[in-house]
């Protein structure tokens, strides 16, 4: 082999080493693309994912975590009631965006659609500890001590906190599962939110 063929045979080694290293860089650069959507699939269904897609446009326009109750009393509220707020908005300013309305009725109307949409949150939250109790009745035939001694749940600490806040009742000391299913029984109906009587909690 001489001087010159040494040299090409040279040049077509290194362009294979050049072509293999960007091949890989290449299946790297798939990969990570894959794993990214994967993860943007993944968050995507996550309830985070959907709280804080919901909640940006509203935060955008003025409203905070704290005014949480408010809304919900607004898309609680009667269509026809939401007109005569909206048509009265209106003949002040007619450009008015849905936007402006919204921001305008929630400040106008503040106490009333706080106290219905605290009623709201209150009908969704024992609903859903209602539906876990009746799971958890159905499959265990009965209260377990195993169950009973675990900590309480989310759910029970944050009933709890609202029927001692609405029925003007101490808080419980109990800290486990049991107690404060028992308090939560032991107070059911103690609760008025709306004109509504609903379930209420306590401990031993």
């Amino acid at each position: 082999m001489d001087h010159h063929e040494l040299r090409v045979a040279q040049q077509i080694d290194s362009a294979k080493r050049t072509a293999d290293a960007l091949s890989a860089k290449l299946r790297e650069a798939k990969r990570a693309v894959r794993e990214a959507e994967a993860k943007h699939r993944s968050a995507r269904k996550s309830r985070t994912w959907h709280l804080c897609a919901l909640g940006a446009p509203l935060h955008a326009r003025g409203f905070t975590g704290e005014d949480a109750a408010v809304i919900e009393g607004l898309l609680a509220s009667s269509a026809s009631s939401l007109q005569r707020a909206i048509d009265d908005i209106l003949t002040s300013n007619e450009a008015a965006t849905v936007a402006d309305v919204y921001r305008a009725v929630a400040q106008q109307h503040a106490a009333t659609l706080t106290k219905s949409g605290d009623a709201v949150i209150w009908n969704r939250q024992k609903r859903k500890y209602d539906e876990d109790c009746a799971r958890w009745n159905a499959a265990e035939k009965g209260v377990t001590s195993d169950w009973r001694r675990k900590r309480a749940t989310k759910e029970q600490e944050w009933l709890i906190v609202r029927v001692a806040e609405q029925s003007q009742l101490p808080l419980p000391t109990c800290r486990s599962r049991g107690g404060a299913y028992d308090w939560l029984v032991e107070h059911g109906g103690n609760i008025r939110l709306a004109g509504k009587s609903e379930a209420g909690a306590s401990d031993e």
